[in-house]
């Protein structure tokens, strides 16, 4: 009987410890969200028109924008929530939804990030080494798929969690979120050294010219957005591997935090990406030129020299 008074009430049941960006109240964070609201709305507008624009202009849509346009949606989403959340402290589905919302959101700009760096190390070494063209769009088909995957994990684990007081499956659940945030935050991280280490590739062949721009301006706007979402990734590993903390005051699972790290940063990256206008930089004109530029620069040359030796084939039938 005593045993089931102490039970806490659910499902849902309440996590143990201080969550990242505390309970939010109406004084701050209902002012706070519904400003960032508004901010991911004019970003999603912005991401729209660029794609809209691009597949009624060059017939062929730019990917990223698209997924830049997804995470303002899933952030308007995210600050809605919270500002419920604030109204209704109390009431744990609210509280699930905002935090599984914070946590999926920032996944689309990782894919975005390994795209515009799958298309960077294509430019600098495809002419050198067309051998390695293939490959690396495997890979990057690979790291997409690690992505999504890692994400279901970690949001799967963190609703079941809460619909469990089962000691050994709890165990299991903090396992995965142990193991799946590590290595979304490395994947976040894989961009910088991708691009660096096809700068410090000796290209005999010279690059190969993917959009509008230099080539220094991209892989400077590359290289600064995955600092920052790498950065933001170790914020929340960090929290996680903290949990249980004792005192929510800490500075780890204050406001402040938490919307720098998950909103400010994200909202800066897509604004950035907008005014740089990275659909020109990284533009190809479809996904055969970003994969294959190098054979169908082969071909091209072999089909010319073929056609000059038949000319000169025919002239010679006709002396």
């Amino acid at each position: 009987m005593s045993s089931a008074q102490q039970q806490p009430p659910g499902p849902p049941y309440p996590l143990k410890g201080a969550l990242l960006g505390g309970v939010p109240t109406t004084a701050i964070d209902v002012p706070v969200s519904a400003c960032l609201l508004a901010l991911f709305a004019v970003s999603a507008g912005i991401q729209l028109t660029i794609f809209l624009r691009n597949r009624r202009v060059h017939h062929r849509p730019f990917f990223p924008s698209i997924l830049c346009f997804g995470l303002s949606m899933v952030r308007i989403i995210t600050m809605a929530l919270r500002i419920a959340w604030a109204i209704h402290p109390f009431n744990p589905r609210l509280a699930i939804a905002a935090n599984v919302f914070a946590q999926a959101g920032v996944v689309l700009l990782y894919v975005v990030n390994l795209i515009l760096a799958h298309r960077t190390a294509v430019a600098l070494l495809a002419p050198s080494y067309p051998r390695i063209v293939r490959p690396a769009a495997f890979l990057l088909q690979f790291c997409i798929f690690q992505v999504v995957a890692m994400i279901i994990a970690l949001i799967v684990a963190i609703v079941y969690m809460l619909y469990t007081l089962d000691p050994t499956i709890r165990a299991h659940c903090r396992t995965v979120q142990l193991v799946a945030s590590p290595w979304l935050a490395t994947l976040a991280f894989l961009p910088i050294p991708v691009v660096l280490l096809s700068l410090a590739t000796p290209r005999p062949a010279g690059t190969r010219r993917c959009g509008s721009g230099s080539m220094r301006t991209r892989i400077a706007l590359l290289l600064g957005a995955a600092t920052a979402l790498a950065l933001a990734a170790a914020y929340k590993t960090a929290g996680l591997y903290t949990a249980l903390v004792p005192a929510p005051e800490s500075w780890q699972v204050s406001r402040a935090p938490y919307y720098v790290f998950n909103a400010a940063i994200e909202l800066c990256i897509l604004l950035v990406y907008a005014a740089a206008r990275f659909d020109r930089r990284f533009f190809v004109g479809n996904w055969r030129t970003a994969e294959m530029p190098a054979d169908a620069e082969s071909r091209d040359v072999r089909a010319g020299r073929d056609g000059e030796r038949t000319e000169k084939i025919n002239e010679g039938e006709v002396q």
